[in-house]
């Protein structure tokens, strides 16, 4: 897969819930999310693939000098992170990950 079909599908992706969700119908009932973990890229990473087996799946740079990278393990477990230098946050993650072929973007 090509970076460019990912990055379209990730940023329709993480539009959908901002499209749908509104103060009177939230995403999260009676909720917040949990605050972004960041910190050091490399020790971000290592963690990832002690703990939860991930590894690095998928690399996109934006133009502003962010980059967003995709961790994940063949269990379905996944880690989104934004990284910038040696700076990294891991912003979203989650189960049920599956490769799917190119057709289905």
């Amino acid at each position: 897969m090509t970076l460019r079909p990912f990055a379209a599908a990730l940023a329709g992706a993480l539009a959908l819930p901002a499209a749908t969700c509104t103060p009177e119908r939230p995403a999260f009932a009676e909720s917040e999310p949990a605050p972004a973990a960041c910190g050091d890229y490399r020790a971000l990473a290592e963690a990832l693939r002690r703990r939860f087996g991930e590894t690095p799946r998928w690399h996109a740079e934006e133009n502003r000098g962010f980059a967003l990278e995709f961790f994940a393990n063949a269990d379905g477990g996944w880690t989104l992170v934004m990284r910038r230098g040696d700076e990294a946050c891991a912003v979203a993650a989650g189960t049920a990950w599956r490769l799917a072929p190119e057709s289905a973007f």
